[in-house]
């Protein structure tokens, strides 16, 4: 008896499936990590805004208070006693890389000489929201700011 060599319809179906699932398996996990790097560039990115803006404000660099001015697209690190009020020339603003959705506190002044957040709340918090995670930028009333990266 003459057997012919070579692969039936159903293997070859078999091994099409088995490849399509883990490339997409593939491509979920890589759209996931790089969702999640997005978000967490941006948070420290602010992070390390606020953190500029308190020790601009601690030095007394330019004699005033220091503050974070949040926007859709970007943000502002300025000086002077409000956003409104500020030193226009002695503005650093930086945009958001990815859009992401702001929420909470989006003006935060540093106090001159202390660096001690001026707010009547306890807390503030920023939330960055980008795809399907969010990231808390929290200022404590003694001027920490952390992050829950």
């Amino acid at each position: 008896m003459f057997m012919k060599k070579g692969f039936t319809l159903i293997e070859l179906l078999i091994v099409a499936v088995l490849i399509s699932a883990v490339l997409s398996l593939a491509f979920i996990i890589n759209s996931n990590l790089f969702f999640n790097t997005a978000l967490r560039d941006q948070t420290r990115s602010v992070e390390s805004s606020l953190r500029k803006a308190q020790a601009v404000a601690i030095t007394g660099r330019g004699d005033s208070n220091a503050g974070v001015k949040i926007t859709e697209n970007d943000y502002t690190i300025f000086e002077g006693n409000s956003y409104e009020e500020r030193k226009k020339p002695l503005d650093t603003i930086v945009s958001f890389s990815t859009s992401m959705i702001i929420s909470g506190a989006n003006e935060i002044i540093f106090e001159k000489s202390t660096g001690l957040p001026i707010t009547q709340e306890e807390n503030l918090f920023i939330r960055l929201h980008y795809a399907n995670g969010y990231k808390t930028i929290t200022i404590n009333s003694e001027g920490m700011i952390e992050s829950d990266l």
